[in-house]
């Protein structure tokens, strides 16, 4: 605990407040970006092993097609208005 301490200190020396402010811009995409699936994937989890009990290869099959392309249009969405935002509204980003 200590030692991660002394290395955020020594790490935020380094980069500087401009460098500090980017890792954040960065880090608030990450977790913006974590939570974009709206629930899919905690449904494709309880939907895909009860696919997988009842032996329905079909089933199966659909779950994941249905849920990755929702999830990587939606994550893709989200991502793009980010970037949208980021573009053309620079006034409002922090710093």
């Amino acid at each position: 605990m200590v030692l991660g301490m002394v290395r955020g200190v020594l790490v935020a020396r380094a980069i500087g407040p401009t460098g500090r402010g980017l890792m954040r811009i960065v880090h608030l995409f990450n977790k913006y970006l974590s939570n974009a699936h709206l629930g899919i994937l905690h449904g494709v989890s309880k939907e895909l092993p009860m696919a997988v009990g009842r032996e329905d290869e079909a089933d199966v099959q659909q779950i994941e097609d249905v849920g990755t392309t929702a999830v990587v249009l939606l994550e893709s969405l989200a991502g793009l208005g980010m970037v949208m935002w980021a573009l053309w509204a620079p006034d409002t980003l922090p710093g």
